[in-house]
């Protein structure tokens, strides 16, 4: 069993005190009370990115302003698809309370609760009405199927096993990139008060007995199997308020030791909802995640574990659940090919086929194991990371003795770096000079010399090669450079200052004045927004207004993972004053913005994209725990 596989058994709740998990920091039942107080009944469960989504399920509830649930979205291979009208009450909604906890929708004759009580598993408790339905809404139709080489029956059928109605069907894989156009879902049903008529695969018609209806509801994804289905099913609580009781056990353990008590009350409460959005992003996924917990950007917009969000996110599940970070990097090395190549993303049922992406893993491992000191996840990690850094250089090596990016996607999607051909860029190879720095320190650490000495030749001759190619001496700055001609480029982005963090043989006072020149400078990254995607002084630069939400979205925004390389560059230089400056404008942009978007307008502080976006809820925890230190 994988070290985090307590987590997606059956009695989920009841694995909160595995050896793994003692290893946090769990936090108390009085600093849930005061998420959930400072949260109140209000939190927004109204689409699939903000959907109600707790014990490390990949599925997520939703409400509007109609009883019943209108949707659950199943979180699978990178977009989300909903079961529409999944319960259906036909009463007037007087009001709806939704809190960290469960949902109860106030009918005018009484009551609707729903709450979790395991992994894709929910109890539903009515009171005060006479009838309602359970409708399963699979895809009946069947899709162009591009390879012929699948024929399934894409007719849903119900079974009735051991008192539970067990709907089975498929629903359609909004990934195109995965030959199967659709996955298998299972849904157990079993009643606890009332009483149910079954409508075949459609469905359940309900009855009130003594003026209740009580029935638990559990999804099954991908890997379909009764018998456990049936565990959970039979082991559910009698009521909703029992679940809820188990979804604050689960949350107790899950955010750990946040900083989250302290601030403004305006500061406190996104720091809840940052909390939120990192436990609701983590999910436990079948095929190639099962046994681990995946963090997802988003749960509803991105079901997908990326490389460097994951990198990123781990910044606040190092300060949660130290197990939920170390999950986030072994998913990425367990998957790694037996070649060495890393997928830009992992989904139950494939990689990324073609791009890689910054080779940040390294650099994410090694901030974990300074804060936990855990030789055993250095041993997992190294070799597929010796393999990764052997298949960059091999696959990505150039003339120039440096590797290339080919592709935006390889690098910040539509960024301008690129709009002349393949790069020698200056992340990409610092961030491959850092993971290389990292495994010589992990090797060191297991006693392994051999393969730190030949680690430790690797990133000095590629320091060497990037201080030779890429940096310009007289303008004393680090340039991308163009592949097919040599030529530097002009363009100045954070990424001219990544280089910084990683250990380069020029002398510490020229980084400073580069710093000091380019970096600092209020007409290209140090404005009132700062560290943009693009300096504001380029002529490509565009701060991604609202009305273009998903366009022109890396020439020119902000956005929190860059910037937050660079508070780091600052830190690391000695800037204390520029940094404080920078960490504190971030903060309390992040505080105005409140929903803790996918990125931000760069002039405004406005936030763009995706809300709960789980990098942008990281770097605030972070930053907020920086900022309380420093009082």
């Amino acid at each position: 069993m994988k070290p985090h596989a307590l987590f997606v058994c059956l009695f989920l709740f009841s694995a909160l005190a595995s050896p793994k998990q003692a290893a946090g920091q769990a936090a108390s039942g009085q600093d849930v009370d005061a998420v959930i107080e400072i949260l109140g009944d209000k939190v927004v469960y109204d689409w699939a990115e903000r959907s109600f989504s707790p014990l490390y399920s990949n599925i997520g509830m939703v409400v509007t302003d109609k009883a019943g649930i209108p949707g659950v979205y199943i979180h699978y291979n990178y977009k989300s698809k909903a079961l529409k009208k999944l319960i259906q009450i036909d009463a007037p909604l007087k009001e709806t309370k939704s809190d960290l906890l469960g949902i109860t929708q106030i009918l005018e004759s009484g009551y609707a609760k729903y709450a979790f009580y395991d992994h894709n598993s929910f109890i539903v408790e009515v009171e005060g009405v006479d009838t309602m339905k359970f409708n399963f809404n699979p895809s009946t139709s069947i899709p162009v199927v591009g390879l012929g080489e699948y024929k399934y029956n894409y007719t849903p059928w119900l079974e009735k096993v051991d008192g539970a109605y067990l709907f089975k069907g498929y629903m359609p894989n909004r990934d195109k990139r995965d030959p199967d156009p659709m996955y298998p879902v299972s849904i157990g049903v079993k009643v606890i008060e009332g009483k149910a008529i079954d409508n075949g695969y459609k469905g359940l018609d309900f009855k009130q007995d003594n003026g209740k209806i009580t029935f638990a509801v559990s999804f099954q994804v991908a890997d379909i199997d009764n018998e456990p289905l049936l565990r959970l099913l039979n082991n559910s609580p009698a009521n909703a308020d029992a679940a809820r009781l188990r979804t604050k056990e689960w949350f107790a353990q899950s955010i750990g030791n946040l900083p989250l008590s302290n601030g403004s009350v305006e500061e406190k409460r996104i720091a809840a909802v940052a909390a939120l959005a990192l436990t609701f992003n983590a999910c436990a996924s079948p095929g190639q995640m099962k046994g681990r917990i995946a963090s997802f950007p988003n749960r509803g917009n991105y079901a997908t574990h990326y490389e460097w969000d994951a990198c990123f996110q781990n910044l606040g599940y190092e300060m949660m659940e130290p197990g939920l970070a170390e999950d986030a990097m072994l998913i990425l090395t367990e998957t790694t090919r037996p070649d060495g190549k890393m997928g830009q993303f992992v989904t139950s049922t494939s990689l990324r086929p073609v791009e890689i992406q910054v080779p940040l893993v390294g650099w994410a491992s090694r901030r974990l194991y300074d804060k936990r000191k855990d030789k055993a996840f250095l041993a997992e990690v190294l070799d597929p990371l010796l393999r990764n850094n052997k298949w960059i250089l091999s696959n990505r090596m150039t003339q120039y003795g440096l590797t290339s990016a080919l592709s935006p996607w390889e690098l910040w999607d539509d960024t301008p770096r690129l709009d002349s051909g393949a790069i020698l860029a200056c992340d990409f190879n610092a961030d491959l000079l850092m993971q290389i720095q990292a495994c010589e320190y992990f090797a060191r650490e297991l006693g392994d010399q051999e393969t730190a000495q030949k680690c430790k030749r690797q990133a000095d001759q590629l320091a060497q090669r990037m201080v030779d190619v890429l940096y310009d001496e007289e303008a004393n700055i680090f340039r991308d450079v163009l592949v097919e001609t040599g030529e530097p480029l002009s363009i100045i982005t954070p990424a001219n200052f990544v280089p910084l963090l990683a250990d380069l043989p020029i002398p510490e006072e020229r980084a400073k004045a580069m710093i000091q020149t380019y970096l600092l400078d209020t007409t290209k990254m140090f404005g009132s927004v700062p560290f943009p995607s693009v300096a504001y002084d380029e002529p490509s630069y565009v701060p991604c207004l609202p009305d273009k939400p998903t366009h022109l979205t890396w020439r020119g925004p902000t956005w929190m993972p860059m910037a937050w390389m660079m508070l780091e560059v600052l830190k690391k230089y000695g800037f204390e004053e520029a940094y404080n400056h920078a960490a504190n404008r971030i903060f309390e942009l992040l505080v105005a913005d409140g929903k803790l978007h996918e990125l931000f307008n760069s002039q405004t502080g406005e936030g763009i994209g995706i809300p709960q976006l789980g990098w942008t809820a990281a770097i605030y925890l972070k930053l907020k725990d920086e900022l309380d230190k420093a009082e």
